[in-house]
């Protein structure tokens, strides 16, 4: 799904003068986690009318996807690992210092804290 979304966001990007310099992680994991019940016209459209709406790069809220209840666990799934792997990515880069970790990441170091119980990190 990613190489053609890619290949339609540089495509209408193209057609309405406009950067595109890629998907969002959650725009990535919304992309793969939906259905496509309309098949490649459904990508299509949804990608262009995000090329409208965005400019740079395309998040989850420019793609305006609509999930089934089956979709939703998967998506959430796939947010919930991102979410683990970026708070595991920054704290390794601040060294571990959870504050400054809250700070890159732009949550409240108790929402940090709380995550990191959370996902056993």
């Amino acid at each position: 799904i990613l190489p053609l979304a890619e290949y339609f966001a540089n495509k209408f990007s193209v057609s309405f003068v406009k950067k595109f310099s890629g998907f969002t992680p959650s725009a990535q994991a919304a992309l793969q986690g939906y259905g496509w019940p309309g098949n490649i016209r459904e990508l299509q459209n949804v990608i262009e009318r995000a090329a409208i709406l965005a400019s740079g790069e395309m998040d989850i809220h420019h793609l305006n996807l609509e999930f089934s209840e089956n979709e939703a666990p998967l998506t959430d799934g796939l947010l919930r690992n991102l979410e683990r792997e970026t708070i595991q990515k920054v704290l390794n880069e601040v060294g571990g210092n959870r504050k400054k970790a809250a700070q890159v990441l732009g949550i409240s170091l108790r929402t940090l804290q709380y995550r990191i119980k959370e996902f056993g990190l």
